[in-house]
C-alpha cells in the first residue's frame, strides 16, 4: 500500500541517520549494537508492514479446500413462478400471439435438494444418444416405438443438457450429507425477438405453428440464492452459502412443448437444453460443528436433465395433459475453500 510503503521508508532513512549522528559519542563497541538494534527495527518494522499488506491482499486463501457432488432427482428440483407462466406456458403462448407481449421472467425462482457424494463415487457417462427406452422403463415400462403418437415414444432422443448423466445406479448416500436452498431470478432480459404469427379467437395450440419464442423470452441475467451445504451431525453440521452474481441463463431453452389434437398427441416440440453457467458464492455462517467457518464456494452444473416437458400426462397412464415433468438427473459440482476442516463425504 502506498502509505505502508511511504511509512517504511521514512523507518528506514531515519534509524541510520540516527545511529550515525550518535557516533561520535560512542565507543566502537556501543555503534555496533546500536547498529544492530537499529538494524532490528527496520527489519521488524519492514515484515509487520509488509504482513500487514500481504493480509490485506491474502486474506482469502484459506487453507482448507474439497470438492463435494451432489445429484438432484427430477422431483427435488422445482420451479416456482409467481405469474405461473411456466406452468401455463400454453395460456402464455396463446397471449403472446393475440397480444404480442409476454410476462418478465423477474421473481422465477427454482428450490434444489440433493444428497452429497465423494467425486470418486460417481461416474458420469456421455449420452449422445440423449433420452433411451431404457432410460424411461421405471416409470413407463416397455415402450413401442412403432407408436409415435404416444407420450413416452415422443421422449426417445430428447437430449440431457451436456450430453451426460451419472451412471446408476447412484449410491445411496448418507441422510445427513445433503445440499439444498432456493435461487431466484432478480433481472432479466426484454424479449427481443420475434413473437408468433397471431392466431384468430378461438384458436387453440395446435393452430400456433411457430414456437421460436421459447427461446429467448426467458433469458434471466442475475439470480440472488441462499443454500445449505450439510455435511454430517445428523443433518446440523451445515455451510450457509450466499450467491448475487450475474447469472446468464435461458431457461426457456429448457422447456419441451407438447401438442394435442383430437386427444391424441401430435407434436413434440423440441429445445435443446443447454447447461447454466457456474457461478461463485460466500460462506455466510455455519451451525454445529461450522461455527465461525469463512471462504468461499465454487458451483458449477455438469450434467443436466432432459428439460421440463409441458402440457404432458398427468400421470404416466392417463390421457389428460396439463402437467410438468423432468426426465433425467441435475449433476452440480460444489468446491468448498475454507479456515475449517472439510470432511470428506461417505
Amino acid at each position: 500500500m502506498r502509505i505502508s510503503n511511504a511509512l517504511l521508508g521514512i523507518i528506514l532513512t531515519f534509524t541510520p541517520w540516527n545511529v550515525r549522528a550518535s557516533k561520535n559519542s560512542m565507543s566502537g563497541t556501543d555503534a555496533i549494537a546500536a547498529a544492530a538494534a537499529a538494524a532490528a527495527v527496520r527489519e521488524s518494522a519492514q515484515r509487520e508492514l509488509l504482513g500487514m499488506s500481504s493480509n490485506k491482499n491474502n486474506n482469502n486463501n484459506y487453507e482448507y479446500k474439497r470438492t463435494y457432488i451432489t445429484i438432484i432427482e427430477p422431483d427435488n428440483f422445482v420451479s416456482i413462478d409467481p405469474d405461473q407462466m411456466v406452468k401455463q406456458l400454453v395460456d402464455v403462448v396463446i397471449r403472446a400471439t393475440l397480444a404480442q407481449t409476454i410476462p418478465t421472467s423477474i421473481g422465477t425462482s427454482t428450490i434444489q435438494n440433493g444428497r452429497i457424494y465423494d467425486p470418486a463415487d460417481i461416474e458420469i457417462v456421455n449420452k449422445p444418444n440423449g433420452i433411451e427406452p431404457g432410460d424411461l422403463f421405471e416409470e413407463f415400462g416397455e415402450i413401442t416405438l412403432g407408436d409415435v403418437r404416444s407420450f413416452p415414444a415422443q421422449l426417445i432422443g430428447q437430449r440431457y443438457a451436456g450430453d451426460r448423466q451419472p451412471k446408476t445406479p447412484i449410491p445411496v448416500g448418507d441422510s445427513a450429507y445433503f445440499f439444498h436452498g432456493e435461487c431466484v431470478a432478480t433481472s432479466a432480459l426484454p424479449f427481443v425477438g420475434k413473437f408468433p404469427d397471431t392466431v384468430e379467437p378461438g384458436e387453440g395450440i395446435e393452430d400456433i405453428k411457430d414456437f421460436s419464442i421459447l427461446e429467448g423470452a426467458f433469458v434471466i441475467t442475475s439470480h440472488t440464492c441462499l443454500l445449505n451445504l450439510c455435511l454430517g451431525g445428523g443433518g446440523f453440521d451445515c455451510i450457509a452459502i450466499y450467491a448475487g452474481t450475474s447469472f446468464v441463463f435461458d431457461f426457456g431453452q429448457q422447456l419441451n412443448l407438447f401438442q394435442k389434437e383430437r386427444g391424441n398427441f401430435k407434436d413434440l416440440v423440441r429445445t435443446t437444453p443447454t447447461l447454466p453457467p457456474p457461478y461463485p458464492a460466500t460462506i455466510i455462517g455455519g451451525t454445529g460443528d461450522f461455527g465461525g467457518i469463512e471462504g468461499t464456494v465454487q458451483i458449477a452444473t455438469i450434467a443436466g436433465s432432459a428439460g421440463a416437458f409441458l402440457n404432458v400426462p398427468v400421470t404416466a397412464r392417463q390421457g389428460d395433459l396439463g402437467g410438468l415433468q423432468r426426465f433425467g438427473f441435475i449433476v452440480q459440482s460444489i468446491s468448498v475453500t475454507s479456515n475449517m476442516p472439510l470432511p470428506t463425504a461417505p
